[in-house]
């Protein structure tokens, strides 16, 4: 039986769980927070924060490129150093983290590092990574557990240099070329934070347009300012498969043109 008692518990510490559990702390409720990997969820360690921090980079490395324009002369073309980008990237990372640290402290919510899992007498099973378990019981229970990337069933998603946007901010280098497949709000995001850092993009999208939830007329500037960066769009693509072909990876997709491979 669990020997301590919450009023509150929440799991999960991305930006709806922290949120919900500082509101219960400064209401008077006694918190535990229960997180299995990083503090402050998807958005502040591999969504959001880290994303923003990317595209800062090729903000600043797009400007650079039209600074002759202001009557700046570099003695050279700049260069971009990956390895140096996603530690500047970690950096930002870990200082908005260590904040939502500073939060729980500051509002005396009891933070578990570790898989919750809660059963029908509303106690909390916390499941560590060095294989101990933690109980405790609350009164209320707030579950925050976000989401997961959708994986295609396609063949060849599990291959090599095939990633979501879970497990692309730390790449040794700046890819030569990046297909992404689907063109809602992340993937077109990642396109442009890779064709800001150097590669060339395509977005492969099932529908007859990208960013389909968005209003029409922002959505047709969004696409021709798109083109105009050398991103290119196909829709109306339904991808089959993943393969490898030599170095790169091949995408077939079926269209209506028939069936085109992309790399």
């Amino acid at each position: 039986m669990a020997s301590t008692h919450y009023d509150v518990a929440v799991i999960g510490s991305g930006p709806g769980g922290y949120v919900a559990a500082i509101r219960a702390a400064q209401l008077g409720a006694k918190v535990a927070i229960v997180e299995k990997q990083y503090l402050g969820g998807t958005c502040l360690n591999v969504g959001c924060i880290p994303s923003k921090a990317m595209l800062h980079i090729a903000q600043v490395l797009h400007s650079m490129s039209s600074l002759g324009e202001l009557g700046i002369n570099l003695p050279q073309p700049p260069t971009f150093d990956m390895k140096q980008a996603v530690v500047f990237k970690d950096k930002v990372v870990k200082r908005m983290t260590g904040g939502v640290g500073t939060l729980m402290k500051g509002n005396n919510i009891d933070v578990f590092d570790g898989l919750g899992t809660v059963d029908a007498s509303r106690t909390v099973t916390v499941s560590k990574n060095d294989g101990s378990k933690e109980q405790f019981s609350a009164d209320k229970i707030i579950l925050a557990t976000g989401s997961i990337p959708f994986i295609p069933p396609f063949p060849g998603i599990d291959g090599r240099n095939v990633m979501n946007s879970d497990t692309c901010w730390n790449l040794p280098k700046t890819p030569e070329s990046v297909i992404c497949v689907g063109g809602g709000v992340i993937g077109v995001e990642l396109a442009c934070m890779f064709n800001g850092l150097g590669s060339q993009v395509t977005i492969v999208e099932m529908l007859p347009t990208i960013l389909a939830p968005v209003d029409e007329e922002v959505r047709k500037l969004l696409v021709r300012l798109l083109g105009k960066s050398g991103i290119t769009i196909v829709t109306g693509a339904t991808v089959e498969s993943i393969a490898d072909e030599g170095d790169m990876k091949k995408v077939v997709a079926s269209t209506e043109k028939g069936q085109e491979t992309f790399t």
